[in-house]
């Protein structure tokens, strides 16, 4: 994780500076070169230190910066996907006409959807399963729209849209993916 962190930090000109402990932004441009130091650490958590420079970082991000979040989401402590949850979404929505993002924008609300029904934050992955849901039918993908029907069903409990999950991904033989969603089923679904 240290090294996907530093990745992102390197991206955006961000370095960590051990006597300080501070976060050190640099902007070059031109013959001129800025630096700006912020976010003293005194005693805290490299993680809680890693979620405040995502969040400064996300004004700017671009979609190679959202394909390296859904790299490293699941490997993030849940209180810092939980903090930068709202930020994600903000930039994703930025991106609503280009259509290239789709794919992204569906792999990070799916696993923000995953990552909050496993944790039992229900009302968060309900508030992520809308636009999971969107989000498929506007791609058009019948693993998407499998998978997001499920996610919703079992956060509201619905088996009609589960067992709709369920089938389109048995019609279109995806068993691995059936398999993965039924697990998912048995282990969260409250009757």
């Amino acid at each position: 994780m240290v090294g996907l962190c530093v990745a992102i930090m390197i991206r955006h000109s961000l370095f960590f500076n051990v006597r300080s402990k501070s976060i050190i932004s640099c902007e070059v441009s031109g013959s001129r070169a800025t630096v700006n130091s912020s976010a003293k650490i005194r005693g805290g958590s490299f993680k809680m230190t890693f979620a405040k420079a995502i969040n400064a970082l996300l004004n700017t991000w671009y979609h190679s910066d959202l394909k390296l979040i859904v790299v490293i989401l699941f490997t993030l402590p849940l209180e810092t996907v939980i903090s930068i949850c709202d930020e994600v979404i903000d930039r994703l929505n930025d991106y609503s006409d280009y259509t290239e993002i789709l794919p992204t924008k569906y792999k990070l609300l799916s696993h923000l959807a995953s990552i909050f029904l496993w944790n039992g934050l229900i009302e968060k992955c309900i508030n992520i399963s809308y636009p999971l849901l969107e989000t498929a039918r506007i791609s058009k993908r019948y693993d998407f729209l499998g998978n997001a029907k499920v996610t919703l069903g079992i956060c509201l409990s619905d088996k009609k849209l589960v067992d709709e999950g369920l089938q389109l991904l048995e019609l279109t033989d995806e068993q691995t993916l059936l398999e993965a969603y039924q697990s998912d089923v048995n282990r969260f679904f409250k009757k």
